[in-house]
């Protein structure tokens, strides 16, 4: 709510005993501030007199009684305590790995992995055909036939396809999988 909207609201018993505590509050402080520092007077009197400070002394001028102390010189510093101010040593050099006179032959290529699965073999009046599954599409093919243009397919077996791989050209052979 806005104060305006208030304006005409009266008072609650909790506005008014919160409004009498203040009053009393700021009624107490106002005595406690009229009354005499009866503290004060008493300390007055049992306090001594103020002596007066000295003046200073010129900052050349040196107590008669003052002699400085004969100084020992530095200990020796250890080396392992110089070597935080030490510049950082380079790092050991390593020698390069010794390479072998006769490097490995790389591994012979090989042919991507096969997109298809062989999921079954269809004989019909004498014409042998595998049947290959993917993600996308299925097909039947048959010795001779050329799948996506980048493998031949060379033989077809009882449980397995014997492909050509044209880019190598490199054989592979793809099995059944059981059930």
């Amino acid at each position: 709510m806005s104060p305006a909207s208030r304006a005409g609201t009266p008072l609650s018993r909790r506005h008014w005993i919160l409004a009498l505590a203040l009053g009393a509050t700021v009624a107490a402080c106002m005595w406690a501030a009229q009354l005499p520092d009866a503290d004060s007077a008493e300390l007055a009197e049992a306090r001594p007199a103020r002596r007066p400070l000295p003046t200073a002394a010129p900052a050349t001028a040196q107590p008669a009684h003052w002699t400085p102390a004969p100084r020992q010189p530095w200990p020796e510093a250890e080396p392992a305590a110089l070597g935080a101010w030490q510049p950082a040593l380079p790092p050991p050099v390593q020698a390069p790995p010794q390479q072998h006179q006769a490097q490995a032959a790389p591994p012979p290529p090989q042919a991507p992995p096969f997109p298809y699965q062989l999921i079954g073999r269809l004989v019909q009046a004498g014409r042998v055909q595998a049947l290959l599954g993917s993600e996308q599409r299925s097909l039947a093919v048959q010795a001779g036939d050329t799948i996506d243009g980048q493998w031949r397919v060379q033989a077809i077996g009882d449980d397995s396809l014997e492909l050509l791989w044209l880019p190598g050209p490199l054989p592979q052979t793809l099995r059944l999988k059981p059930l």
